[in-house]
């Protein structure tokens, strides 16, 4: 097994000064990739990662932006186990 840090690319958008700097489509990118690649072993849960980025995008205010509601049906999916099985 490889052993991984997650790159800041996946919580760049919590400090961006500026909504439209928040990419929900690359953290979503980046997480599936996290999720499925077969040589990762995450050192925590993959719902403990994908739930703090599902919040941190979500933190500023509800929406309903299409990206913000794919991203939570992931982590829903990954929690049922219904996602990835390693």
């Amino acid at each position: 097994m490889k052993q991984v840090a997650i790159d800041s690319d996946i919580f760049f958008f919590s400090v961006g000064q500026d909504k439209r700097d928040r990419n929900v489509r690359l953290a979503t990118s980046l997480l599936e990739h996290i999720d499925n690649h077969p040589n990762l072993e995450l050192c925590v849960p993959f719902s403990v990662l994908a739930e703090t980025v599902f919040k941190t995008i979500t933190a500023e205010k509800e929406s309903k932006d299409p990206q913000k509601l794919e991203l939570h049906k992931m982590l829903a999916a990954n929690q049922d186990g219904t996602a990835h099985q390693r």
